[in-house]
């Protein structure tokens, strides 16, 4: 089993987040501006998680592990 990285750094990390917070905070992002501008539609998380499941099962041959 890998050994998971440990950031040496935690602090600069949480100031970091902090400034990309405040970043997104300040924009206002709608579905329904974003499909009337360029046209698409969204489709559900739970069917895109699912069909990239199926893909990673079907082309890239990972098998699936139950327990």
């Amino acid at each position: 089993m890998p050994t998971p990285r440990v950031d040496a750094f935690p602090d600069r990390i949480k100031a970091r987040e902090a400034e990309f917070r405040a970043i997104w905070s300040l924009c206002d992002l709608k579905n329904e501006r974003i499909r009337a501008a360029a046209g698409v539609t969204f489709r559900p998380l739970d069917a895109s998680i699912r069909d990239c499941v199926e893909s990673l099962i079907a082309v890239a041959g990972v098998r699936v592990k139950t327990s």
